[in-house]
């Protein structure tokens, strides 16, 4: 099953020298369905770093997780090794440190939203908006002849 584990540039750093990614034991904080790696089926390139945010992350404590969404590291790990959250989130756990050269996996990058750009009210929205519409009001005049 391919699934993404999220991290910032410098746990991007650490897992690519150890070629690790090291458990979670923090229950009391992080690790809510115990010890292990945490995981989301929820593919950088599908989905926004918000949308990932938001599953990943109570909102409590979403904004201090924004740099750890800068990176991903997609890796293939059989169902049978992984436990899924039984609530509404897309979380999955490995229990233990998972050890990257036994899997498949590749470290991915993940660019800003694109989704963002074109959000209601983003300059870059309203601009292209604009020039639709300027561009439809040309078009109706040559077809009308408006001089």
């Amino acid at each position: 099953m391919k699934v993404y584990h999220y991290t910032s540039e410098d746990g991007l750093k650490g897992i690519q020298s150890s070629m690790m990614i090291h458990e979670s034991t923090d229950t009391t904080k992080d690790a809510m369905l115990g010890y292990g790696v945490y995981f989301t089926t929820m593919d950088p390139g599908q989905h926004s770093k918000e949308e990932i945010l938001q599953n990943n992350y109570d909102s409590a404590i979403r904004a201090m997780h924004v740099k750890r969404m800068d990176y991903a590291i997609e890796v293939e790990i059989p169902i049978g090794q992984l436990k899924e959250n039984p609530g509404m989130r897309n979380v999955w756990v490995h229990p233990g440190s998972v050890y990257l050269n036994d899997y498949p996996h590749r470290f991915i990058r993940v660019s800003d939203d694109l989704k963002k750009v074109f959000e209601k009210g983003s300059l870059l929205r309203n601009v292209f908006l604009g020039g639709v519409i300027v561009a439809g009001v040309l078009a109706l005049g040559a077809v009308f002849n408006w001089n």
